[in-house]
């Protein structure tokens, strides 16, 4: 009995924290760090692109913004990001995105997970921030 009385308090505390959420438009990337989004499509061509592809991402549209120089790839990644264990296949694939990249910042905004990621240098270093967001 205990055990149903957890799940379902589990169950109700994760609806509650969705609901708080920002929708897609609403986060950090969209309100504050990207402007001018032109979708481009999958058929762009790319370092970029190339890189995510090698990695099992699966494409399902790429716009460009901030005059062309920040590409935001929509797609489903294999792995979380979130955890920490999947490390191993995140921080190379920053690393070779944002050497692709010419070293400029882009995101990945997970459609299969609402994540989005943000890939920038930051004091000579490659820095991800991960953000959910709401459907």
């Amino acid at each position: 009995m205990s055990k149903i009385i957890a799940m379902a308090c589990l169950l109700v505390s994760g609806v509650a924290w969705a609901d708080e959420l920002p929708k897609m438009e609403e986060t950090e990337l969209f309100a504050k760090t990207v402007r001018g989004c032109k979708e481009v499509g999958t058929d762009w061509s790319h370092p970029t692109k190339q890189v995510l592809i090698e990695r099992g991402v699966t494409l399902q549209k790429v716009s460009l913004c901030n005059d062309r120089t920040f590409p935001v790839f929509y797609a489903e990644v294999p792995y979380d990001p979130w955890l920490i264990h999947n490390n191993n296949y995140f921080l190379p694939l920053y690393g070779a995105l944002h050497e692709a990249n010419g070293k400029w910042p882009l995101a990945i905004v997970g459609t299969s997970d609402n994540t989005i990621i943000v890939i920038a240098e930051e004091s000579g270093s490659v820095r991800e921030s991960l953000e959910m967001y709401a459907e």
